[in-house]
């Protein structure tokens, strides 16, 4: 998992970190709960007031989902009051394999 160097600087390694997910059928996870779109803002709400720093979410999508729930949830993060939403990605997948050289 790869995580933007700017949002790595605004949460320490060991500090908690809210990650909401989107699994590739549209089902949205705050770490590992599944939730409903119109709980987000208000599930995100009262976790971030419990951490140490609430200033940043996490969002991981399946890379097949359409533009458009990527982006509703974004709004819900940022309506929640969240200033800032990290897009975490995952690393190329290698797909050929590599011919070995006699």
């Amino acid at each position: 998992m790869l995580i933007c160097r700017a949002l790595q600087r605004k949460t320490a390694p060991n500090e908690e970190r809210l990650i909401v997910s989107i699994d590739k059928t549209g089902k949205i996870f705050i770490n590992d709960s599944q939730i409903q779109m119109e709980d987000l803002r208000e599930q995100i709400q009262k976790r971030t007031a419990k951490m140490k720093n609430p200033d940043a979410v996490f969002l991981r999508a399946d890379q097949k989902l359409e533009y458009g729930i990527i982006m509703q949830t974004m709004d819900q993060i940022k309506r929640a009051g969240v200033p800032t939403v990290g897009l975490v990605t995952e690393p190329p997948r290698e797909t050929t394999t590599k011919k070995k050289k006699k």
